[in-house]
């Protein structure tokens, strides 16, 4: 029996998961498709490092699955929003 692609599914996660993350990247996705999009907020829920957290900010942002803008409402904080390709 062939194994279905994630990939073409609907579901973001389903999506993100077939890029092959690790369990600390599939919280940090989880927690930013619910609204948690601050780094601190990312940070405090999940009890990760701020290290580890911001590396793997970074991939996912590198892997076009989030990107980063700056949040008009703090001063200098930043947020992580779906891509559109990952969005719909």
């Amino acid at each position: 029996m062939k194994r279905s692609s994630l990939a073409d599914r609907a579901c973001p996660v389903s999506r993100a998961v077939s890029q092959r993350v690790d369990a600390w990247t599939f919280v940090i996705l989880r927690d930013v498709f619910l609204g948690n999009r601050r780094f601190q907020a990312l940070r405090l829920h999940t009890g990760m490092s701020p290290r580890s957290l911001a590396l793997r900010l970074d991939r996912l942002v590198g892997q076009d699955i989030l990107t980063k803008r700056l949040c008009r409402a703090a001063f200098a904080a930043e947020v992580a929003r779906p891509t559109a390709r990952w969005a719909r």
